[in-house]
């Protein structure tokens, strides 16, 4: 979507077989890994004071990580992240 995107996989699937390798398994842990970011943003406002004084933050900067986190979640919601395990290997 923007600078530091990751890849899609659609992008480098040819990639790799450009370079020899063949994709051998694919495990998808995105339904294990979203809960996580949920528990992270949920419990920043708890911390927030911690989190501003000992990384010399402001208030904004939390305000942001709990926004870019909502957003980060609903679109692992939307099918859009996935959190995926791919095991290539070299053919011949």
């Amino acid at each position: 979507e923007g600078p530091g995107s990751l890849d899609t996989l659609e992008s480098r699937l040819p990639s790799a077989q450009e370079q020899g390798f063949e994709l051998e398994l694919e495990e998808d842990y995105s339904a294990d890994a979203a809960p996580t970011i949920s528990y992270f943003v949920d419990r920043l406002p708890r911390y927030r004071t911690s989190i501003v004084t000992e990384l010399d933050l402001t208030d904004r900067h939390v305000d942001e990580l709990i926004t870019s986190g909502r957003k980060y979640r609903s679109r692992y919601d939307d099918g859009t992240y996935v959190y995926r395990l791919l095991d290539f290997r070299k053919r011949g």
